[in-house]
């Protein structure tokens, strides 16, 4: 006969130390000494006062705990560090379990509440706004912006066998996107299994194209360089253009995505699912700053060029061969007089 053994109560409820939230908590020491030094407040939060702020006492999400302030503070403090939830725990003076709890919830509601604000999804009007800036950084018309992939480290999820084990030999999550001229996210895909391809996009509005080196396929609105070794000047000129659009472009949103979030540079220790929703509020981040913060002009005129594409259908051949058929358009239009750039043929020489 089995005996249900008595359950332990609790030694403390709440633990003394944890009490004295209000007097020597992170953010009630910091924030206001923070906010004399304007330069110290954003080395500390990556984000300056006015858009810690505007980011942490919106209406419409704020989460309370107890006697404590609304929490963006240790929030954005996870996201910029990668802090552990241990370490936050005597930082900010609360319990390990109630900061995963708030980190993650605040994250869903960052993303529900201001991916319209953020990042919508990109109409025709928005396209056209978004290719302007890519043609006057890149001379490469009809572009909605530059598309690349990245590995996000994770704690191996269990049972998942090696769905999530990527060829660079580490368990991680896929994610793509696709960055304008201002260095902004504008289409992301988010949580792919780490063994899967990079190559996977989606489609942006019809007559734009989205710029990729060799892992992607090459279809109608994927416009994939030609491979880097035995070209001739035609190819030559195609490939040095669209690389270092690319790389001037996507790989530096990268770049900057993680210098904002310092957490992309360790292993997460979370579910996948709770990886997604941090990656999402990371890219709502990021481009928050980008569009608040940086002091960035955009050019109020440009020029548009509408290529004719191929007709859209199913049949896999058809889809190929209208690839092919775009990236010779273009590849012949870098090679026109007006439309050529003056590096181009120094550089092929």
């Amino acid at each position: 006969m089995l005996v249900e053994e008595p359950r332990q109560e609790k030694r403390l409820w709440v633990h003394p130390l944890l009490l004295l939230r209000g007097a020597y908590g992170h953010f009630q020491k910091l924030y206001m000494e923070l906010c004399k030094y304007p330069l110290k407040f954003v080395a500390f939060c990556h984000l300056s006062i006015s858009g810690f702020d505007t980011i942490q006492f919106p209406s419409y999400y704020v989460i309370w705990v107890d006697d404590y302030t609304p929490n963006y503070d240790f929030v954005n403090r996870f996201l910029a560090t990668g802090n552990s939830y241990s370490s936050l725990h005597f930082e900010f003076l609360l319990d390990t379990s109630t900061i995963f709890g708030i980190v993650c919830s605040t994250c869903d509601l960052t993303w529900d509440k201001l991916k319209r604000c953020f990042m919508p999804h990109p109409s025709t009007q928005d396209s056209v706004r978004i290719a302007q800036g890519f043609m006057e950084a890149t001379e490469i018309p009809n572009c909605i912006g530059a598309l690349d992939g990245k590995h996000i480290h994770v704690k191996k999820p269990p049972n998942s066998g090696s769905r999530y084990f990527n060829l660079k030999k580490y368990f991680s999550v896929v994610l793509l996107a696709v960055a304008d001229s201002n260095y902004c996210f504008v289409i992301a895909v988010i949580g792919a299994y780490g063994s899967a391809s990079d190559a996977r996009a989606s489609s942006p509005p019809a007559t734009f194209i989205m710029v990729a080196d060799e892992g992607f396929a090459l279809l109608r609105h994927v416009l994939r360089s030609f491979l880097s070794h035995g070209l001739d000047t035609h190819r030559q000129i195609f490939y040095i253009r669209l690389m270092k659009a690319r790389r001037r472009l996507v790989e530096c949103a990268f770049g900057i995505f993680t210098s904002i979030c310092h957490i992309f540079d360790i292993q997460f220790h979370m579910h996948p699912d709770n990886v997604q929703a941090v990656i999402k509020a990371a890219i709502i981040l990021h481009n928050f700053c980008r569009k608040q913060e940086a002091s960035l002009n955009a050019a109020e005129d440009g020029r548009v060029l509408i290529v004719p594409l191929a007709e859209d259908t199913q049949q896999a051949p058809q889809i190929a061969e209208s690839g092919l058929q775009v990236r010779n358009f273009f590849a012949d239009y870098f090679l026109i007089q007006e439309d050529s750039v003056p590096w181009q043929m120094e550089v092929t020489n």
